[in-house]
């Protein structure tokens, strides 16, 4: 149980880590002389961290027509990230948790057996 606990902790922690590179994104430049307008960056995030979300929920790319390029590109390179992170938890089987699961059937097997 707690295994699985720690997976599903893992993977909010890559969804948030993908958030945190989409809102960093749409900060404003500081070293900019030019004029930037803040409403459209914070427009633009909020747009991104939506489609991010969809795209989790649907296990696709995000798409929308009437969203600019960067906007698209931000929210599916950011569920690219969380897809390899996600990915690279949950494909190799940790030794410790696979061995305790065997150790678990057997005590389990070798008491149904005793009981017969």
């Amino acid at each position: 149980m707690q295994a699985l606990y720690a997976l599903r902790q893992a993977e909010f922690s890559n969804q948030q880590m993908a958030l945190d590179g989409i809102n960093d994104l749409f900060q404003p430049d500081l070293n900019s002389m030019l004029p930037q307008d803040k409403r459209q960056l914070e427009g633009y995030r909020k747009l991104a961290s939506l489609l991010f979300e969809e795209a989790i929920k649907t296990n696709q790319s995000a798409k929308d027509d009437d969203a600019p390029n960067k906007v698209l590109k931000a929210a599916n390179d950011g569920f690219v990230f969380y897809q390899i992170r996600t990915k690279k938890r949950s494909a190799a089987p940790r030794p410790d948790v696979t061995e305790a699961g065997k150790w678990h059937l057997r005590r389990l097997f070798a008491g149904h057996a005793a009981t017969r």
